[in-house]
């Protein structure tokens, strides 16, 4: 399932949308689109900043606050298991709840993909690319790159080199996976509240909406970075040069 993930997400790389009548290109376009004004390059400057610090910010305490959370409430395992309570006296000595209460962050579950990976588990060492590097490793590198860009935005940069830049930018936006496992924890947690009846309750935690918020971050990032470089003065090309010669 995960080759199939991957794979589908990067053959959809190979898509292209067809061309309009007149495509609206930076160089060909004999009305390009205004430049942003003074106030709208440093309300942009000031909200990519913004947003690269808070993206990085909830990155780092999200990956460390738990997802997800299983739990046993064992006043409702009694209720919805009458049978059960005649043993009650000798259930509640086990410690049931306590032994089936855990919370998961990211960071436990990368350290547990690779104790798994030390113990020969293959399917672990897919996982741990899957999660490690497409959903919280490459939204990191992209936003670097994003932030690059607005610099170089800022700094005066070659506009091929930023087309570059966007370019790669695209690509590892396309790849990373954050906002699909985000996804998937909240499907995950759905999915199983059929198991309520029997006492086992599994619930989000404040780290998903704090990797949540990261996601949201980018996305907005990647927004106002690309609309500045849409914006972007382009430079003139240099005069071909005379090469006529008068007789």
């Amino acid at each position: 399932f995960s080759i199939f993930c991957l794979g589908s997400t990067v053959s959809s790389l190979g898509l292209r949308l067809p061309e309009l009548p007149t495509p609206p290109t930076r160089e060909m376009t004999s009305q390009p689109m205004a430049p942003m004004s003074r106030c709208t390059r440093w309300l942009t400057s000031s909200a990519i900043a913004a947003l690269a610090v808070a993206f990085a910010t909830l990155l780092g305490v999200g990956s460390t606050l738990p997802c997800m959370e299983l739990r046993l409430d064992m006043a409702l395992l009694y209720a919805n298991n009458p049978s059960l309570r005649s043993m009650k006296s000798i259930i509640d000595t086990l410690g049931l709840a306590k032994l089936l209460h855990e919370e998961v962050s990211a960071w436990q579950c990368l350290a547990a993909l690779g104790t798994a990976i030390l113990d020969g588990e293959v399917n672990a060492a897919i996982a741990l690319v899957m999660f490690g590097g497409f959903a919280m490793c490459l939204p990191l590198v992209d936003m670097l790159l994003l932030l690059f860009a607005a610099c170089g935005l800022k700094g005066g940069f070659a506009s091929s080199t930023l087309d570059k830049v966007m370019a790669v930018s695209r690509v590892l936006r396309k790849l990373s996976m954050l906002d699909v496992a985000i996804m998937g924890i909240a499907v995950v947690v759905l999915a199983l509240q059929s198991f309520r009846e029997k006492g086992v309750i599994l619930s989000l935690r404040r780290g998903w909406l704090v990797l949540l918020g990261a996601v949201l971050c980018h996305y907005l990032m990647a927004f106002l970075v690309s609309r500045a470089h849409v914006c972007a003065p382009v430079e003139p090309r240099p005069a071909a040069p005379d090469l006529d010669v008068q007789v």
